[in-house]
């Protein structure tokens, strides 16, 4: 059990950083080593309502940004705010199926909203073989 600890740091939510940090740079940065670099992963994992997603994979992704000019590096990071993210976040829970959670019916939407789009989609089907 001690030696899963690490890991639980893994599956910690990440804060955004909407105003860019200067990192602080230890030893000095070739001149050429200029730009950005992006990176995307998964960042948001605990949702209000005490919802904790089940696996690594299902995690609402976070982009980070590293901007690298004149031996200086700052560095900024953002959710991606994907349809999926903001229904999870009004809801408190995934209302999609994840990789390893499973999604429920999102509170905002009736019966017919939820299951309309499938019927129509499997008579359309239907019809086409017809």
């Amino acid at each position: 059990m001690r030696d899963l600890l690490p890991l639980a740091r893994v599956f910690q939510t990440t804060e955004e950083l909407t105003e860019p940090e200067v990192a602080e740079v230890v030893g000095e940065l070739p001149s050429w080593i200029q730009g950005t670099f992006l990176r995307s992963g998964p960042g948001v994992f605990d949702l209000k309502s005490n919802f904790q997603m089940k696996h690594l994979l299902d995690g609402y992704a976070v982009l980070s940004k590293f901007e690298i000019s004149g031996g200086r590096v700052t560095f900024l990071k953002k959710y991606l705010e994907s349809d999926a993210f903001k229904r999870a976040t009004a809801t408190g829970r995934p209302t999609v199926c994840e990789y390893g959670t499973r999604g429920y019916p999102d509170p905002g939407r009736g019966f017919f909203a939820r299951y309309l789009p499938n019927i129509v989609s499997h008579f359309s089907q239907i019809r086409k073989v017809f």
